[in-house]
């Protein structure tokens, strides 16, 4: 009986969770764990995590990260617990407190570097306006109190409920306390974000957006320009792109009432819509980032409304959001995140626990702080409503130097499974035919793995899992071959039932 092939060469579309299993998109996954797809379509397992500090310092969950640039290209990291700010060393991951009275909502706090003064501004809604030069901290008198601060034009913002203030030109300590700029709507929305991109200030509340028009000087006013609001504050970070060479604030992304969208200050996008059913609840204590080097977004929540314990990742951010893969990362507890991306940096990206005082980097080697994660993938569904296929062979395309392991699902019914077929015994890779010369090369191609036993069913999807490898492994394509089952063996096999 002739066998019907079935070839899965990209993956670009992310998972699926929206609609029936058996008609989500070509390019679509059911599941997809610790990888995200690059622009060419194959997917490549996620990087690991290292301890930034040595333990924790605190019992309190890293509430804020930031890294602060001085004017010679110095990086300073800043990160909050509890009612205290403390200054990270690079080197031995040592915390210093800086102050520890911040008040109320001490752990959360707005940061903000204003470069020609060297200065970085923070905020937390409780006490007053604070900076920091590296040395020195400074409440600013008669400053508002505010939940974000932003630096535009020369100019310092405040972010308050209803409200935004702002300072003089050029000068961080006078305030026009008569001229607050109105953000008041007939909806109850509170103001959830503050934010410049794309040339324009940006507010982002619970009911809508705002802009800013005009200027301090001839009258500037905000004014809204769409009705989707944001439901989580730190959800919200500056998109970038490269543009001439440059690094241009595009927009923002942040997290809405049903999903994840991004705007740059006239349009909105949803971005998530392939995930939605993850949206049931609002998860107001969502954190999110954007990272510059793999164009990613990462979203950690918690479902049940207590401390994030769940990362998802969006990768190929646009303005436009076509292009958008969701994949899911498993073993983070981030509370939130920082990029190191200045002159004498990496583009590293940090993030600190929401379980306890500390800090990890991401995105670096192949284990979870020496512990080894699983890759996986999950196919769409091939098959029939009539018919009932039997794979006979799979055969892989992928970089790894460990076992790679497969499962077939009949629909949910029935299971095959085994390792990937090795000229080794017991699955390990050795020296023999096919690892001499490829494993460093563009791909590995494996032989054919036989897939025979009694069972079958009318649709079939393919698991596809790496432990070991993380970054390492990669995974380009899948052909499948199946065959035809005839019905006159209905009384011999267990059948599944039509979906």
């Amino acid at each position: 009986m002739a066998l019907k092939p079935e070839i899965l060469s990209s993956f670009s579309g992310g998972i699926n969770l929206t609609g029936q299993p058996l008609n989500i998109g070509e390019n679509d996954l059911l599941d997809c764990k610790n990888m995200y797809p690059v622009a060419a379509g194959y997917l490549v397992g996620r990087g690991g995590q290292t301890n930034y500090n040595p333990s924790a310092f605190t019992v309190d969950p890293i509430g804020s990260l930031y890294r602060f640039y001085k004017q010679n290209g110095q990086g300073i990291t800043l990160a909050s617990a509890g009612t205290t700010l403390y200054q990270i060393n690079d080197t031995t991951g040592i915390a210093t407190a800086i102050t520890s009275a911040l008040g109320g909502q001490g752990r959360r706090l707005s940061f903000v570097t204003w470069s020609s003064k060297n200065k970085v501004y923070i905020q937390n809604n409780t006490v007053a306006m604070l900076s920091w030069d590296g040395t020195t901290l400074t409440a600013i008198g008669g400053s508002p109190i505010g939940s974000q601060v932003e630096m535009y034009l020369q100019r310092l913002y405040v972010l308050q409920p209803n409200v935004v203030a702002f300072s003089d030109l050029n000068v961080d300590n006078v305030f026009q306390g008569a001229a607050l700029l109105n953000i008041a709507d007939n909806k109850g929305g509170t103001a959830q974000f503050l934010k410049a991109a794309n040339n324009m200030l940006i507010v982002g509340k619970t009911s809508g957006l705002w802009r800013l028009q005009g200027s301090p000087l001839l009258g500037n006013v905000f004014v809204p320009y769409s009705d989707v609001g944001c439901i989580a504050p730190l959800s919200a970070d500056v998109v970038t792109m490269m543009s001439n060479g440059q690094v241009i604030p595009a927009g923002v992304v942040f997290l809405g009432r049903d999903g994840v969208y991004v705007t740059d200050g006239n349009t909105v996008t949803l971005i998530s819509s392939k995930i939605t059913p993850l949206f049931t609840g609002y998860f107001k204590g969502a954190v999110g980032k954007y990272y510059p080097k793999r164009r990613q977004y990462l979203l950690s929540f918690d479902t049940a409304g207590g401390a994030n314990d769940t990362l998802w990742v969006g990768t190929n951010i646009d303005m436009a959001g076509s292009q958008v893969a969701w994949t899911e990362y498993t073993g983070f507890n981030c509370d939130s995140f920082t990029v190191f991306d200045g002159e004498n940096d990496s583009g590293e990206l940090l993030a600190g626990l929401s379980v306890d005082g500390r800090i990890r980097k991401l995105d670096t080697g192949v284990q979870d702080v020496g512990v080894d994660y699983t890759c996986s993938l999950t196919t769409r569904y091939f098959g029939e409503p009539f018919k009932n296929q039997q794979v006979r062979w799979i055969k892989p395309v992928f970089d790894a130097t460990k076992p790679v392991h497969y499962q077939i699902d009949y629909f949910q019914k029935q299971l095959s499974s085994g390792n990937v077929s090795s000229d080794a015994l017991l699955g390990t890779w050795d020296v023999g035919t096919w690892d001499v010369g490829t494993w460093g090369g563009a791909s590995f191609y494996s032989a054919r793995t036989s897939v025979l036993d009694y069972k079958y069913g009318r649709y079939y999807s393919t698991n596809i899992s790496n432990t070991g490898d993380g970054a390492r492994f990669k995974f380009f394509s899948l052909a499948i071959e199946s065959r035809t089952k005839d019905r006159r063996f209905h009384d011999v096999f267990s059948l599944n039932t039509s979906p």
